[in-house]
């Protein structure tokens, strides 16, 4: 990114958080005296690059026992919701980052920069050079096999044959023939 060319290609780079995961929350809030601890960062130093759902964070769910200790009840990874790279960590490891009974929502733990891909040209990101998840394949699911039944026209004919709903005249001529 050198240079003004460099300026605007930072520029057109968003940033996003990375928060702590619910499951987090919601055991620390069940848990008396309960909280969020950073146990240790997974992703490296600010400027590594990330890719979508690798591991950023180790998190534990605290809770208080009665005694002077607290003990780790649960473990969280928290992880990148895209790719970009790990911009700026907000906590040290062994920071409590949540208290569910002096809080009511977490904070972020760290923030991503990642391209949007707005200009995308021969399915390259003009931006970043990189290819863009494909929203369609994305979203897509695979359809089940059908399997595909061959049949020669002898038994064609005779499938139809007998499974063929009969005609009202046919009914009625056999009908008068048996009176």
């Amino acid at each position: 990114f050198e240079g003004e060319g460099g300026e605007r290609m930072r520029k057109e780079m968003e940033v996003e958080e990375v928060e702590v995961p619910e499951e987090a929350i919601l055991g620390a809030r069940a848990r008396r005296g309960g909280a969020v601890v950073l146990a240790r960062w997974l992703a490296g130093a600010p400027g590594v690059s990330v890719r979508e759902r690798d591991a950023i964070a180790e998190l534990h769910v605290v809770g208080d026992f009665g005694g002077d200790e607290q003990l780790s009840v649960l473990v969280v990874t928290a992880t990148a919701s895209r790719s970009g790279t790990l911009k700026k960590r907000y906590f040290e490891a062994g920071a409590r980052i949540f208290c569910a009974e002096e809080s009511a929502q977490a904070p972020a733990i760290a923030a991503l920069e990642f391209c949007p891909h707005a200009i995308v040209y021969s399915g390259l990101c003009a931006v970043c050079g990189e290819q863009p998840p494909s929203p369609v394949l994305s979203r897509r699911t695979a359809q089940p096999r059908q399997p595909l039944l061959h049949q020669n026209q002898p038994q064609a004919r005779d499938l139809g044959a007998r499974h063929a709903p009969k005609r009202r005249d046919d009914d009625d001529d056999d009908d008068d023939g048996d009176n």
